[in-house]
C-alpha cells in the first residue's frame, strides 16, 4: 500500500512510527515463498532534498510543501509462487493487484492483457522451466 500527501504549514514535526524499515526486519517466506517488502517513508522537500525516515524518528522543521510518500511493506509468501493457481494470478492482474510483468516474473503466469485469460501453453512453458 502506498500513500502520498503534501504537508502544508510551518514548524511541522513529523513522527515516523512503526518498525519494518530496516532490511533486517523484512518478513521471511515459508516453504519456498519469497521475502516480503520493507516499509519506507520518504520526505521530499520543495528544494528537491530527499530524507528517508528511520524507525520511530522525530523529524522537526519539515518545510512547507514537503511531500510525504509512505510505502507499507508486505508479508512474506507461503509456498512457491509457481504453485499458485494460474487463474487466481490472472484475476489479480485484472484487479490490478499484480502487474502483467509481475505475473510472468514472479508467478510464471502469462496473462493476455486484453481478456485477462491465462495463456496456458506459455504458462506451462514458464513454469516447466522453474528451478
Amino acid at each position: 500500500v502506498e500513500t502520498e500527501f503534501r504537508i502544508d504549514g510551518e514548524n511541522v514535526t513529523a513522527v515516523a512510527f512503526g518498525d519494518g524499515i530496516e532490511e533486517g526486519a523484512r518478513a521471511f517466506g515459508l516453504f519456498g515463498g519469497g521475502s516480503g517488502s520493507i516499509n519506507r517513508a520518504e520526505l521530499r522537500s520543495p528544494n528537491g532534498e530527499i530524507r528517508i525516515a528511520k524507525s520511530k524518528e522525530i523529524i522537526r522543521g519539515v518545510p512547507d510543501a514537503t511531500v510525504l510518500n509512505q510505502q507499507a511493506g508486505g508479508g512474506g509468501g507461503y509456498g512457491h509462487p509457481f504453485d499458485r493457481p494460474a487463474h487466481l494470478v490472472a484475476e489479480e492482474v485484472r484487479n490490478e493487484i499484480i502487474s502483467l510483468a509481475g505475473a510472468r516474473r514472479d508467478y510464471g503466469v502469462v496473462v493476455d492483457p486484453e481478456t485477462f485469460g491465462v495463456d496456458e501453453p506459455e504458462t506451462e512453458k514458464l513454469r516447466g522451466d522453474r528451478q
